[in-house]
């Protein structure tokens, strides 16, 4: 009974004259057809495990209508079907483009004969009739009398098969070899899409094939049991149907490529298995699977791949992205590494340890500090303690220096890692939270010199066994060449390599002079390196602009070392040696980055001279960067970061008369910490005493925001974006009031001001926890330099970004004067008349006369770094008593104006005659309050004072 013409591509081919045929839908599993072609009788195939054979030439018939027919878009109608054969259905196939007749192309060749009888017969029979006369008269196909073709008309039994009547995977997988690609036929898609059954070719063994690294759904998986149900029936997985259509439709019989790549412990053979795609060109079906949402990865079956698993994981990221088929409701984790695609050239100018660098973007100019992805070398340990090492971590790090420090690399970033936190709720204690940071990991490929093939860092460590490869989880990012680094793990392995080494590690025994109490240590070791000459070294640590942290290989020693003569300004530090805040000086950060960039784990050639009560070596020492040899202390005179110390006599130091034209050079041309030199101040302050020289002669624009007495006060650089940005910070900042701390003296916090309510840095200078509900604490608002007693619900913690940045206020002096305490007479009037001059946020001009060490501490305050002894006059006037333009005059100094009220006398130090217009105008001033008898003066000469003053850093005026 003929049902009208239908179209369809045949999917399947299992006999000579059988297809299954299946339509064409929008969506899911389409319809299908199994159609046997009317009137025609093919021979059977036989069972796959050798229990029943094939009948003669089924393997050639079936091999005939297959290649004609699958995938190929066919016309066709069912023409009847057999009461006796229920579910059966004949009908006509007609290849829909060239309207070829299946049926007569097989009856024609003689691999199917007419069925005999029966009262139904095919719309075209009496055409197949004559093509079957032909063939048989031809002795085509199975009408053949040829002896051999008849011998080998079945297929043979396959010899050596396992318990599940497959081929031996073992023997297969060692004759063959991994990577090997084997043709063979599918012959079946099993319960998983990535399940499939195969025929290998040319010796027609059959096989069970498992996409390496893919799993599909399952469409017969029995769900656990439980107390109703004990036994459930199988259900099919989401998305199973679909997964077993989609590999149905693109391999089932047809001819393949299987990439050996594992077995399992069923043996079955692990692969991949490739297919010709439309464009003729081959396409991993386990990719496929993937990329359409129909299929996840696993890890066991990666880590067998040679080639591949990063496709595959690729592919799956997509998925997920966009929600694919069974990803649709997927959420990823929240700690899930953060994919990336950035890539950048830039300088490593920092090897942090085996597996983390530091490169300098060459576009951005910035300094980027990254892990090497998918890799783990030995940890370093701790600075301090040289044995806290693991084993080859110095190994990987001198690897990776003596390769990439100073080179241009080329980096591939990969993804991101957040790690830190808080402790999960319930932890034992809070002790567990630990800073929240993201770290970047990256492939960093370098150019060996002389060769233009790029290596992968990452590999050449675990090929040489000074780093292991990371097992990821299955939905992590990682490593573009993972596999790669999978290999050379393998064969250093192999090889015992590193810490695959079942010898004892190296030990290296460093004794480490840069630690405090280690300068009687350090001056018994100079004989021996004035012996030596030239010491030969690396840059371990920049300190700052001229202090650096040297190894030396020869002595097995780390010292530290500092330029003969050379004094860099002070890097601001968050924590000094003291536990204390170090305020930084004008280029003192730029001085770093200069040192960094030119000396950071760099060979270096000391000639050491001498070494100080602290410990460090003092000489001169040369940078090796670029082929050349770089004076260091030549390199920061030139650069205007440096100034020559006070006690520097170039006649007794080689080279010293180069050093002292190096700076008269940056002096002139105004460089970096020259910029507000003034020739006539240096001179003026030629005869001051003080124990740092830097800095002197500079102009700089400041606004006071403490006064401590008369004579002393703090205050922040005019304009500094700094206080700008801490002001916008503090204001955006969610101070919630559980985030209230407990503290303790020397201890950073933000603290709310009583005067106008807002919130500011600070430091506890005195705690009273006596009554703990209730605490109070002493406080220092560190960027403005006045305090107050705060109670415990006015503080809160600090974020760690505000704490890094140094103190904003600056502890400055009058200079050439002194002026009476606050509890001394006039000492009050003073104070209150240098508040009313430098009040309302006006901006002054200071000119740096010297500067002296710390303030001592006292009870309620913390000692002060160091003073900077200024000259201080309204934002328009001379540090030189003249002015360059024209009238009006400039203002007189507030030193000088002290002085002239009778608030202030002269320093003992300041000679009685000349000393320069400054000194000149000072002594004219305080002549005139003497005559006056003005303030100090009113009885005459107040006598004699002891020079030595108390710690002045606390109190307020105005």
């Amino acid at each position: 009974m003929a049902t009208g013409w239908l179209r369809g591509v045949v999917k399947e081919v299992p006999n000579g004259d059988t297809l299954v045929i299946v339509g064409n839908v929008a969506s899911g599993p389409p319809p299908e057809k199994r159609i046997t072609l009317a009137s025609l009788v093919a021979p059977r195939l036989g069972r796959r495990d050798g229990t029943k054979q094939d009948e003669a030439f089924a393997w050639q018939s079936r091999e005939f209508l297959r290649k004609k027919a699958i995938g190929r878009a066919v016309t066709f109608k069912v023409d009847y079907t057999l009461a006796n054969v229920p579910g059966m259905e004949f009908g006509s196939v007609f290849i829909t483009d060239t309207k070829e007749n299946l049926a007569a192309s097989a009856v024609a060749a003689g691999w199917a004969k007419l069925r005999a009888g029966g009262g139904q017969q095919s719309p075209y029979y009496e055409e197949l009739k004559a093509l079957s006369e032909t063939a048989e008269s031809q002795k085509l196909g199975l009408w053949t009398m040829d002896g051999e073709a008849v011998a080998s008309a079945v297929r043979k039994p396959a010899s050596n098969l396992n318990e599940y009547g497959n081929v031996n995977a073992p023997e297969l997988l060692a004759s063959a070899g991994k990577g090997k690609p084997l043709p063979a036929i599918v012959e079946r898609v099993g319960n998983m899409a990535s399940s499939l059954n195969v025929t290998l070719l040319p010796d027609l063994r059959p096989a069970v094939v498992l996409l390496a690294g893919v799993q599909a759904p399952s469409i017969s998986k029995r769900p656990p049991p439980t107390d109703e149900v004990p036994e459930p029936e199988p259900q099919p997985e989401p998305f199973s149907q679909q997964a077993k259509h989609f590999s149905e439709m693109r391999v089932l019989n047809r001819e393949v490529r299987v990439i050996l790549e594992g077995v399992d412990k069923h043996d079955n053979l692990i692969g991949r298995l490739m297919y010709v795609g439309s464009g003729e060109e081959l396409v991993d079906l386990g990719t496929q699977l993937v990329s359409a949402g129909l299929a996840k990865t696993v890890d066991w079956g990666l880590n067998m791949m040679t080639t591949g698993a990063q496709t595959l994981r690729d592919a799956e990221r997509k998925a997920k992205q966009g929600r694919i088929a069974m990803w649709t409701n997927y959420q990823p984790r929240p700690d899930a590494p953060t994919k990336l695609h950035d890539e950048f050239t830039g300088t490593v100018t920092e090897i942090v340890s085996g597996d983390n660098i530091v490169v300098r973007d060459r576009v951005a100019n910035t300094e980027r500090r990254l892990f090497l992805s998918s890799i783990r070398a030995p940890k370093l340990g701790r600075r301090d303690d040289p044995k806290s090492a693991e084993p080859y971590a110095r190994e990987a790090r001198e690897t990776l220096r003596q390769r990439l420090i100073g080179q241009e690399v080329k980096v591939s970033m990969e993804y991101d890692r957040k790690t830190g936190g808080p402790a999960a709720p319930g932890g034992a204690s809070s002790a567990a939270d630990t800073p929240e940071r993201t770290m970047s990991f990256a492939t960093v490929m370098y150019n060996p010199a002389g060769s233009k093939v790029g290596v992968n860092a990452a590999e050449l460590l675990v090929s040489r066994g000074l780093a292991t490869v990371v097992r990821h989880r299955s939905d992590d990012e990682r490593s573009a060449h993972y596999e790669a680094l999978l290999l050379a793990e393998e064969k250093a392995k192999k090889e015992k390599k590193g810490v695959h080494s079942a010898k004892e590690p190296p030990v290296q025994h460093v004794n480490d002079l840069s630690l405090p109490g280690s300068a009687n240590k350090a001056k018994a070791l100079l004989p021996s390196f004035q012996r030596m000459g030239k010491v030969s070294g690396v840059v371990d640590f920049v300190l700052s602009g001229h202090r650096l942290k040297v190894f030396v290989p020869k002595e097995g020693v780390t010292v530290l070392f500092c330029p003969s003569g050379v004094r860099t300004p002070q890097r601001g530090q968050p924590v000094g040696r003291d536990g204390k805040p170090v305020p930084e000086e004008p280029y003192g950060e730029e001085a770093y980055l200069f040192m960094r960039q030119l000396a950071m784990q760099r060979n270096v050639e000391m000639e050491i001279e001498t070494v100080d009560r602290s410990g460090t070596f003092l000489g001169r020492v040369r940078v090796q960067t670029g082929g050349k040899s770089v004076d260091v202390a030549t390199a920061l005179l030139s650069a205007g970061l440096a100034k020559l110390h006070g006690s520097f006599r170039a006649a007794e130091q080689p080279g010293g008369a180069e050093l002292e034209a190096l700076e008269q050079k940056a002096k002139d041309a105004r460089l970096k910490v020259w910029e507000k030199y003034d020739p006539e101040a240096e001179a003026a302050a030629a005869g001051e005493e003080a124990d740092s020289g830097a800095g002197a002669g500079e102009v700089r624009d400041i606004t006071v925001t403490e006064v401590v007495d008369g004579g002393h006060f703090w205050a922040q650089t005019a304009g500094d974006p700094r206080v700008a940005w801490l002001s916008h910070q503090l204001a955006s900042a969610t101070l919630a009031p559980s985030s209230r701390p407990t503290l303790q003296r020397g201890d950073l916090c933000l603290a709310q001001f009583s005067g106008d309510g807002q919130w500011y840095r600070s430091k506890v200078l005195h705690a009273d926890t006596k009554d703990p509900t209730r605490p109070k604490y002493l406080v220092n608002f560190v960027d403005w330099g006045n305090g107050e007693v705060v109670p415990g619900n006015k503080i809160r913690a600090i974020d760690v970004s505000l704490k890094a940045l140094e103190p904003q206020a600056q502890y400055y002096s009058l200079a050439h004067i002194k002026v009476p305490g606050v509890d001394e007479d006039l000492g009050g009037a003073a104070g209150a008349w240098l508040a009313r001059q430098t009040g309302s946020g006006t901006t002054l001009a200071a000119t740096v006369v010297s500067t002296s060490r710390a303030v001592p501490a006292t009870k309620e305050s913390d000692p002060v770094p160091f003073t900077t002894h200024v000259v201080l006059r309204p934002k328009g006037g001379d540090a030189n008593g003249s002015s360059s333009s024209s009238p009006p005059p400039p203002a007189a100094s507030l030193n000088e104006e002290l002085l002239r009220e009778g608030l202030a006398r002269l320093d003992k130090k300041v000679p009685s005659q000349g000393g320069g217009k400054v000194m000149e105008a000072l002594q004219a001033a305080q002549q005139e309050a003497y005559k006056g008898r003005r303030g100090l003066w009113e009885y005459g000469d107040p006598g004699d004072d002891s020079e030595d003053e108390a710690p002045r850093h606390r109190g307020r005026f105005g």
